[in-house]
């Protein structure tokens, strides 16, 4: 799974999986481990549902909680002008946009 969204983020690709019984479409940025060794994925949430219902959002995703991911190659972003790389309490980063 790491390798399809280091992937998928490399390419400007959107992803869609299921997390918390909700389903997701997103725009992968970063990829990471938290100071808590939990592996996270920051992504700017386009489609889909959630707990909070706030849709389009930036959130942040536990990626034991990521379930049915699938990479949607025709799918692709452009780097949202409000993305923070330093904001996303990721302090291993595995892979990561190129915001240049």
């Amino acid at each position: 799974m790491k390798e399809d969204i280091c992937r998928a983020i490399s390419f400007k690709q959107v992803i869609a999986f299921v997390y918390d019984d909700h389903p997701r479409v997103v725009e992968p940025y970063c990829l990471g481990m938290t100071n808590l060794n939990n592996t996270v994925l920051a992504a700017f949430q386009i489609q889909g549902s959630s707990r909070s219902g706030t849709i389009p959002n930036w959130r942040m995703f536990q990626l034991d909680r990521v379930k049915h991911l699938e990479v949607v190659p025709e799918l692709r972003f452009e780097v949202r002008p409000d993305y923070n790389p330093h904001k996303n309490n990721i302090v291993d980063t595995f892979c990561a946009v190129n915001v240049h």
